[in-house]
């Protein structure tokens, strides 16, 4: 299932600590060299989520947060934008370098519940299938309103209670461990952007 925001920012946050998610850095860190032959499932959804963006990013600064290796951190740099790279895994970012260069691009080890970024830096965030490894939605997004422009807009994709188990297949290639018990349900997705008080949302829940 696809969910996608469009979003404008008009709060400051603060947050307090974070969840310690070094077990899952490192399980996506030892399957960084080989992560692309099993990415096909989050592919077909990043795509889909990319198609709602605009065209012609040149001049924007975009956010790929949980960027992996860096497959859809060069579409959006050949759309003409500056693209943040964010990981968890700097073993990921490394693959992400060895794709994209160095040319209008920066790589940032960060947690998406606390970005390393000035508030009102940047005029897009794209995340696709990265903040289900949040405990609470809420939080990863408040820091995507905190980060954005008054004018920015926020994309991402998600899995909800009941996505199909060809994603449960993908990450078995990464490790055996369960890191999350269940995904969380349509409502809760319109409960955490409440929470983060965004503006302008639009939800689509699509089956893949």
């Amino acid at each position: 299932m696809l969910n996608t925001l469009s979003a404008q920012n008009q709060n400051e946050w603060l947050l307090g600590s974070v969840p310690d998610k070094s077990d899952i850095a490192a399980a996506f860190s030892k399957a960084a060299a080989s992560y692309d032959k099993h990415a096909g499932f989050q592919r077909d959804v990043g795509n889909q989520l990319l198609e709602r963006m605009p065209l012609d990013l040149s001049g924007k600064v975009v956010v790929d947060l949980g960027c992996g290796t860096g497959y859809f951190s060069k579409k959006l740099l050949s759309r003409g934008a500056y693209v943040i790279c964010v990981d968890l895994s700097a073993s990921m970012l490394e693959q992400a370098r060895l794709r994209c260069g160095d040319k209008s691009i920066q790589y940032c080890v960060a947690d998406a519940e606390s970005l390393p970024l000035n508030q009102n830096r940047v005029d897009y965030v794209f995340s696709s299938l990265a903040l289900q490894w949040c405990q609470d939605l809420s939080v990863p997004l408040k820091e995507i309103n905190r980060v954005l422009k008054p004018k920015g807009e926020a994309f991402f994709s998600t899995l909800l209670d009941g996505s199909l188990q060809e994603l449960k297949m993908s990450w078995e290639k990464v490790d055996k461990n369960q890191h999350i018990n269940t995904f969380i349900s349509p409502n809760q997705v319109k409960i955490a952007l409440a929470q983060s008080q965004f503006n302008n949302r639009q939800l689509d829940f699509d089956e893949i």
